[in-house]
């Protein structure tokens, strides 16, 4: 078996956005290193931010109002 090179934490390490709106905090872990993600968002078409490491491994900031 495999073992996983990159592991997520936080309150929804999978997603970028709190599916029930507010604040997101992550970390990824990719050995020795561990990698910041904050987001919030207000509703499902309201403003969005977030500055981090994504669940993908990339690094992303997005700041917006939908």
């Amino acid at each position: 078996m495999e073992e996983r090179a990159v592991v997520l934490s936080g309150l929804y390490p999978e997603d970028n956005f709190d599916p029930n709106g507010g604040w997101n905090v992550a970390s990824t872990r990719y050995k020795w290193l561990r990698l910041p993600f904050v987001s919030w968002c207000r509703g499902p078409k309201g403003f969005h931010f977030y500055c981090g490491w994504r669940s993908s491994g990339n690094f992303g900031f997005k700041f917006n109002f939908e």
